[in-house]
């Protein structure tokens, strides 16, 4: 786990970091969130959790019906 006491509240002293340290803090302290399952209209913007098992043609040829078809 990443050294953290480096780090101060707003109201104290500031103390910089270089930016691999802030990355590794970061990293430290995220979490992975639990998948969840959208409606392919809502999916605009997230990202997949695991791979749908089927080619980038197939993704593509989905998204372009849903903005053709569905969204006209």
């Amino acid at each position: 786990m990443a050294d953290t006491s480096k780090l101060t509240d707003c109201k104290t002293k500031s103390t910089m970091v270089s930016v691999d340290e802030a990355l590794q803090i970061a990293l430290s302290v995220a979490q992975h969130l639990p998948p969840v399952t959208v409606p392919l209209l809502d999916a605009l913007g997230k990202v997949l959790a695991e791979d749908l098992g089927f080619g980038v043609w197939v993704l593509v040829a989905m998204v372009v019906y849903v903005s053709v078809v569905l969204v006209d």
